[in-house]
C-alpha cells in the first residue's frame, strides 16, 4: 500500500497546479498526505481486524468496522481534502451509500489487491469495501480493476497479460499509448471512468516505479489520486517482495502509525513483502 501513499504525496503539490513535465523531482517539496492516504489506511486497519474466514462469514461486520475506521481517521485528519458528499456520509447517523462513481472507491482499494488469495476474493472484498459508499456500477468497477491489477502484479503476471485484463474493464487500454495521446491535456473530472484508465495506462507505459508516478502526474487533472492509483499497481509489479529504497524513504515520511500498520498488514496476510 505504500505505493498508493507515495503517489498521493508525490502528486499532492500538483493537484491544483498541474504540470505536463515527466521529470518532476522525487521526493519533491510541499508533499503531504491527503484523503487518498487516510482512506487507504482505513481499509488497511479494517482488514487488520479481519481475516479471510471472517470476511466470508461476517461481511457486514467487516463493513461496520471499515466505516468505524473511516470515521475515526477522518476525525484524526479532518483537513485532508475530502469530497463534500463523503464528509456528509461520514457525519450522518445512518450511513447510506450515495451512488457515487468518483475515484474515492479506487484510491483506497490497494490493500485488497495485496491480501486476496485469488481473483474471487479480489472481487468479493473489493465490493465489500466499495458498496458502502460508491455503489454506482462505475465506482464498483474502478475499484475492482485497480485491486485486480495489483493482485495480478503480485502474482507476477506479465505486463501484456495485465493490459489484456484491464482492457476488459476499459477498452481504451487496448492501446494505452494512443489513449494517452488522445486525452493528454483534457483534465476531465475526478470520476472513476476518467481517472482509473489514466492511472492504469500510466503504470502500463512506465519503465519503473518512479516513472509511473511521473507519467501519472504529467497527465494533469486530479494528480494526487491518479498517481496514487498508478503507484499502487507499480509497487506490486516492480517491488512485490521488498520495499525499494524510495519506498523505505517514504515509509519514514508518513505518520508512524501508518508505517506500523502497513508492516503489520504484510505480516498478517503473508504477502511476502518485507523490509
Amino acid at each position: 500500500m505504500i505505493g498508493a501513499l507515495m503517489g498521493d504525496m508525490i502528486g499532492s503539490p500538483y493537484e491544483w497546479e498541474n504540470t505536463d513535465r515527466r521529470d518532476i523531482p522525487i521526493p519533491g517539496t510541499g508533499e503531504h498526505i491527503t484523503d487518498d492516504s487516510v482512506m487507504t489506511m482505513a481499509v488497511t486497519k479494517a482488514l487488520l481486524g479481519s481475516c479471510h474466514e471472517s470476511l466470508k462469514s461476517d461481511p457486514q461486520g467487516f463493513q461496520r468496522r471499515l466505516i468505524e475506521e473511516m470515521v475515526e481517521l477522518y476525525h484524526q485528519y479532518p483537513d485532508a481534502g475530502y469530497g463534500g458528499m463523503f464528509v456528509q456520509y461520514l457525519l450522518s447517523e445512518e450511513k447510506r451509500p450515495y451512488h457515487s462513481y468518483g475515484n474515492g472507491s479506487a484510491m483506497r482499494i490497494s490493500p485488497v489487491g495485496w491480501m486476496a488469495k485469488d481473483e474471487e476474493e479480489v472481487r468479493g472484498v473489493s465490493a465489500l469495501c466499495t458498496e458502502i459508499t460508491h455503489d454506482h456500477p462505475e465506482g464498483m468497477k474502478g475499484a475492482e480493476a485497480v485491486a485486480l491489477a495489483i493482485f495480478l502484479s503480485r502474482k507476477r503476471e506479465s505486463r501484456q497479460e495485465i493490459q489484456r485484463r484491464m482492457a476488459s474493464y476499459y477498452p481504451e487500454l487496448k492501446d494505452p499509448e494512443e489513449y494517452l495521446r488522445q486525452v493528454r491535456g483534457i483534465y476531465g473530472d475526478c470520476s472513476c471512468p476518467h481517472t482509473v484508465p489514466l492511472a492504469l495506462a500510466s503504470f502500463l507505459l512506465s519503465v519503473d516505479e518512479k516513472d509511473a508516478f511521473c507519467l501519472a502526474i504529467s497527465l494533469g487533472g486530479d494528480s494526487d489520486t491518479i498517481a496514487c492509483m498508478a503507484g499502487s499497481v507499480a509497487e506490486a509489479f516492480y517491488h512485490p517482495l521488498s520495499f525499494s529504497p524510495l519506498e523505505k524513504e517514504y515509509l519514514e515520511r508518513i505518520p508512524v502509525d501508518f508505517k506500523k500498520d502497513i508492516c503489520l498488514f504484510h505480516e498478517k496476510y503473508g504477502t511476502g513483502k518485507k523490509l
